[in-house]
């Protein structure tokens, strides 16, 4: 187990407790992200996906 692991097992709810709190939730109680977040300007997700998607591509 890495130390990560181990430290949210020994440590679950004060973790639970720092990502609900900073968590923004929609009028339906769903979590979501807002337009203006910094995480929004990032490519490597985009990057990723675009991968997947040419390795599935190339699969077939």
């Amino acid at each position: 187990m890495s130390a990560l692991a181990q430290y949210l097992e020994a440590n679950r709810e004060k973790a639970y407790s720092f990502a609900t709190e900073n968590t923004k939730y929609n009028k339906q109680g769903r979590p979501v992200i807002s337009e203006n977040d910094e995480w929004m300007d990032e490519s490597e997700w985009d990057d990723v996906f675009e991968i997947l998607k040419k390795q599935k591509h190339t699969e077939k």
